[in-house]
C-alpha cells in the first residue's frame, strides 16, 4: 500500500505539472495572441492614415494641376495680348515715327511705307513690322517691346533674307532700323556695331537713339 500511496502522490504531482505547464503555454499563446490582435489593429490604423494621406496628396496634386493649366491659359492670354500691343506700337508710333526719323537723318521723303507685311512663299512664312522705300534705298524695321541681342541677329537676318521676299528690290541699299520701349546702352552699341539705326521712345513719339555722329553705310541687296 504505501509503495501504491508514493505512485499515486508521484502521479498527481506529475499531472499537476502537467495542467500548471500546459496553462502556462496556454497563457502564453493566448497573450501572444493578443499582443499580436493589436499589433494587427496598430497596422490597420496606419494604413488608413497612409490612405487618407495618398487620397490628400492626390487631391493636392489634382489642385497644382489645375492651377497649371489656369496660370499656361493665363500666360496664352497676356501672350496674345502683348503680341496685340505689339501690333498697336508698330501701328501707333512706327507708323507716324519712321517717316519722319528718315526725312531728319536722310533728307528725304519716303515714297512707300508698309507696315505688317506678312509673306507666304515656298513653304516659308515671313513678317516685316515696317518698310519703307525711297528710290534705291530701304528701310527695314523690326520692333520690339524690349530689345535683346537675339533680335539684332535676327534684323541682320532679315536684311540677309531679303531677297528672297523682294526679289524687286535687288541692287538697292538697305538700311536696319531697330525698334522698341525697353533698349539697353548695349543694345544701342551693338546695333551701331551692326550698322542699325535704334528708335526708342522721346519727346516726340520715337525719335533716334544712335551716338549723334552715328551715320549708317548699309549694305546693298544682292
Amino acid at each position: 500500500m504505501p509503495a501504491t500511496e508514493e505512485r499515486i502522490d508521484r502521479l498527481e504531482i506529475t499531472l499537476q505539472n502537467f495542467i500548471q505547464s500546459v496553462g502556462i503555454e496556454f497563457n502564453k499563446a493566448y497573450n501572444s495572441n493578443e499582443e499580436f490582435k493589436k499589433e494587427m489593429k496598430e497596422f490597420k490604423n496606419e494604413m488608413k492614415e497612409f490612405k487618407d494621406e495618398m487620397k490628400d496628396f492626390k487631391d493636392e496634386m489634382k489642385e497644382f494641376k489645375d492651377e497649371m493649366k489656369l496660370n499656361i491659359k493665363d500666360l496664352n492670354k497676356k501672350f496674345g495680348e502683348m503680341s496685340r500691343k505689339l501690333g498697336t506700337i508698330v501701328e501707333d508710333l512706327v507708323l507716324p515715327s519712321m517717316p519722319r526719323i528718315i526725312q531728319e537723318k536722310f533728307g528725304f521723303e519716303l515714297e512707300e511705307f508698309s507696315i505688317n507685311i506678312k509673306f507666304k512663299k515656298e513653304g516659308r512664312n515671313q513678317e516685316f513690322d515696317a518698310v519703307g522705300i525711297y528710290k534705291d534705298f530701304v528701310f527695314l524695321n523690326s520692333t520690339k517691346t524690349t530689345v535683346r541681342e537675339s533680335d539684332v541677329l535676327q534684323l541682320k537676318g532679315h536684311i540677309q533674307d531679303f531677297p528672297f521676299w523682294f526679289p524687286t528690290h535687288k541692287g538697292k541699299k538697305i538700311y536696319g532700323i531697330l525698334a522698341g520701349f525697353d533698349i539697353p546702352e548695349s543694345m544701342i552699341q551693338l546695333c551701331e556695331k551692326e550698322d542699325f539705326l535704334v528708335m526708342g521712345v522721346g519727346g516726340d513719339l520715337m525719335e533716334l537713339l544712335n551716338s549723334k555722329n552715328f551715320m549708317p553705310k548699309g549694305s546693298l541687296i544682292s
